[in-house]
């Protein structure tokens, strides 16, 4: 799915983070399957927490990571895609 389709929804992570190294991370879902993800996306999974909108998780990663918010938007729409297609993000209805 597109930003332009997913940026006033909000997504709430499911899973539950099992471990990490120095720069990746562990989370295993409901069934006991473990997923390995990179900082970026460990990032997104971890602040999606229901309360924040895609666009306000855009704005937010954009001024933690310096880097403008045009250059994050499909990158992390693309990465909310994927999390949910695992089922490790949810919805917030």
């Amino acid at each position: 799915m597109s930003y332009a389709e997913l940026k006033s929804k909000k997504f709430t992570h499911k899973g539950e983070e099992t471990g990490a190294t120095e720069d990746t991370f562990y989370v295993t879902d409901e069934n006991q399957v473990t997923y390995e993800m990179s900082a970026a996306v460990y990032y997104i999974w971890k602040v999606s927490d229901g309360t924040k909108s895609l666009e306000e998780i855009v704005k937010q990663a954009s001024e933690e990571l310096n880097i403008p918010v045009n250059e994050l938007e499909e990158p992390i729409a693309m990465i909310i895609t994927k999390l949910l297609e695992s089922n490790l993000l949810a919805e917030v209805k």
